[in-house]
C-alpha cells in the first residue's frame, strides 16, 4: 500500500511541477513589462519600423486575443497582423486554450495524487522524497532542452512548432513580409525559454533545499520551522 501511494504521490508531484513551468513560461510571454524591456534593448524599432507605444498596443492586442479576451487581433480595430499570421494566431489560441485546460487537470489531478501520497505520518519526508525523485526525472528533461536549445535554437525550435502544428505551416513566417516575426524574433522566444527555465530551477532549488535543512524540534516534539 505504502508503495502505491508514494508512487502516485510521485506522479502527483510531477505533474504540479510541470504545471508550474508551464505557468512560469506562460507568465513571461503574456507579460507587456517584459515585452517592453525586450523591444527597447534588443532596439527592434527598425526592425519593425514601429515605436514602442504601437508595438506595445499590438503585443496587447494579441495576447488578449490568445486568452480569448477580445475576438479579433486587430489593433485600434484597424488590421495590423496579415492572414497567415492571423491562420497561425487562430492556431495559436486554440493550443493555449488547450493549454489551459491541462493545466487545471494537472493542478487538480496532481494536487489529488499527491494528497494520496501524503497519508503517511512523516509527510515532511515523504515531500522531500518525492522532490528529490521528481527533481531528477524533471532535471533530465530540462538538461536535454537546455542543451538542444544552446545547440541549436533554430532546430529546437522548428522541431517544437512541426509537433504543435503538424497539419499546416502557418508558423513558417517570412520576416520580409511578417510584421509578427519581427516583433518576436528566434531571440526572444529563446529570451523567454531559459528565463523561464532558470526562474524554474531556482524555485525548485529552493524548495529542495528548505525541506533539506534540519528542523529542530521543541520540548513538547513539536516541530519548530524558525
Amino acid at each position: 500500500m505504502k508503495r502505491s501511494n508514494d508512487l502516485f504521490g510521485k506522479i502527483g508531484m510531477f505533474l504540479l511541477l510541470i504545471d508550474l513551468f508551464v505557468t512560469l513560461i506562460c507568465m513571461l510571454f503574456f507579460s507587456r513589462d517584459l515585452y517592453r524591456f525586450f523591444f527597447q534593448t534588443r532596439h527592434l524599432e527598425a526592425e519593425t519600423d514601429l515605436t514602442l507605444a504601437e508595438a506595445d498596443q499590438a503585443h496587447a492586442a494579441l495576447v488578449a486575443y490568445l486568452n480569448r479576451r477580445k475576438e479579433n487581433i486587430l489593433v485600434a480595430d484597424q488590421p495590423f497582423f496579415n492572414e497567415r499570421e492571423t491562420r497561425h494566431m487562430q492556431d495559436v489560441q486554440t493550443l493555449v486554450s488547450r493549454v489551459r485546460f491541462l493545466q487545471i487537470t494537472f493542478a487538480l489531478g496532481g494536487g489529488l495524487l499527491l494528497a494520496v501520497g501524503l497519508r503517511r505520518e512523516d509527510k515532511r519526508e515523504a515531500l522531500r522524497e518525492y522532490i528529490g525523485s521528481v527533481l531528477t526525472a524533471i532535471g533530465a528533461l530540462l538538461l536535454f532542452a537546455l542543451v538542444w536549445m544552446g545547440a541549436d535554437f533554430d532546430a529546437f525550435w522548428t522541431g517544437v512548432h512541426q509537433r504543435l502544428f503538424p497539419h499546416n505551416d502557418f508558423w513558417l513566417l517570412d520576416p520580409n513580409t511578417s510584421i509578427m516575426s519581427n516583433m518576436y524574433p528566434t531571440a526572444y522566444w529563446r529570451t523567454i525559454l531559459m528565463a523561464g527555465s532558470a526562474l524554474f530551477l531556482v524555485i525548485l532549488g529552493g524548495i529542495y533545499m528548505d525541506f533539506r535543512r534540519p528542523h529542530r524540534y521543541n520540548a513538547t516534539g513539536r516541530e519548530n520551522h524558525d
